[in-house]
């Protein structure tokens, strides 16, 4: 949707497979008022890439917030992928997703924000 009105061919995002749902791990704690800002600026994101979110919920974190938005319209793997970075989503995260769907393996897509991973150097 977006992507491609932003200068994106369909070649640029592979259609791996579709999903409505995205998912967006913020790990900042936020006044009730900043909250409010910060979720009405992530439904206008999704707005202005072409999306209708028919539904989102969050739920508080040990460091800050899960959020997720159900679109009515379906979107590849990829542009979730994307759309959730530009919603602001865990940098490290984010980085494990593009990296997954670039090897296609998508199905595993968002592991990170049901379990935490352990990697050489630590913890992800």
């Amino acid at each position: 949707m977006c992507f491609s009105s932003c200068g994106y061919s369909d070649d640029h995002f592979p259609k791996n497979g579709f999903t409505q749902i995205l998912k967006v791990d913020v790990d900042v704690k936020m006044s009730p008022e900043l909250l409010h800002v910060f979720i009405m600026t992530r439904l206008k994101i999704i707005e202005a890439c072409g999306y209708t979110v028919v539904k989102h919920r969050k739920t508080t974190t040990e460091k800050g917030y899960h959020f997720w938005f159900r679109t009515l319209e379906p979107m590849t793997d990829s542009e979730a992928c994307a759309l959730q970075f530009l919603l602001g989503d865990d940098q490290v995260r984010a980085r494990f997703n593009f990296l997954r769907n670039e090897a296609g393996a998508f199905k595993q897509f968002n592991a990170l924000f049901n379990k935490k991973l352990k990697l050489k150097g630590g913890e992800v």
